[in-house]
């Protein structure tokens, strides 16, 4: 009802304005000011951006303290939508709690892929050692694999991370460019980086989005990279431009305590 009233009320305004206008011009043709459909639409769709700034501004600041984790860097804190921050407090997944809890038993589809990583000899080795944040990760990122039907492709982990992003790099164990490039769900738009040769956007995913990138060198076996992003760039407008600002201009990489409740 407020929202109704408010972009009511801003349409009464404008129309003032137009009727002022057009009584105090001295020659009506040439100094008439038309308030032309489109102009009047984007000052409406403007007025309605800043209100939803200001507002998820003024809770977002409430909830500073109570909904992000402690760990989370400090530039994200006041600038996560109010929506986002309220998901994240009651949404954490029980399976994630679940198996980050449970250390000791590795699950089935890491065994041949974590064999030797960091030099630390046999795949249940490798779980058992891994840090925290390095663990979190990779059960992150192969949930979201395993949805989209892409764990099959991942062969060999060669690094895994949980901090200043979420994420990993692996060699691939069939052609990962044409089954990427067959999809729907993927596109090339805008994925590739400038140091890569080239990537894959996830599509119509608002968080927690896959991002693919790969690089060929001369001689050397093709490297893939997958990381997720917080706000999934072809997932809507509001993530695109959410997107653009935290992680692009910002530079702001989410840990794996705040990807966590984004992934089901």
């Amino acid at each position: 009802m407020l929202m109704r009233e408010s972009d009511s009320s801003l349409r009464m305004f404008l129309v003032s304005i137009q009727q002022d206008v057009r009584q105090t011009s001295p020659c009506r043709r040439e100094h008439e000011f038309y308030f032309r459909p489109f102009a009047g639409s984007v000052i409406i769709k403007a007025f309605r951006a800043y209100r939803t700034f200001a507002t998820g501004f003024a809770v977002n600041s409430k909830l500073r303290s109570t909904s992000v984790p402690a760990e989370a860097d400090e530039c994200v804190r006041g600038q996560l939508n109010c929506f986002d921050l309220c998901h994240a407090a009651a949404m954490t997944p029980l399976w994630f709690a679940e198996e980050l809890d449970n250390r000791a038993s590795m699950p089935q589809h890491f065994r041949g892929r974590l064999q030797g990583l960091y030099g630390w000899g046999s795949d249940e080795q490798v779980y058992v050692t891994l840090p925290l944040d390095k663990r979190a990760a990779l059960l992150l990122v192969s949930r979201r694999l395993t949805q989209k039907d892409l764990w099959k492709a991942v062969g060999r982990i060669v690094n895994v991370y949980g901090i200043g992003g979420v994420g990993m790099y692996f060699s691939a164990l069939i052609d990962l460019e044409s089954d990427l490039g067959a999809r729907k769900d993927f596109t090339r738009r805008f994925a590739r980086h400038r140091d890569n040769t080239g990537g894959f956007l996830e599509r119509s995913r608002r968080h927690a989005s896959l991002h693919f990138l790969y690089i060929d060198e001369p001689g050397l076996e093709r490297r893939w990279h997958v990381h997720l992003d917080l706000y999934g760039p072809l997932g809507s407008i509001s993530t695109l431009g959410r997107h653009l600002f935290l992680e692009r201009w910002r530079r702001f990489r989410p840990d794996w305590q705040l990807m966590k409740d984004f992934v089901e």
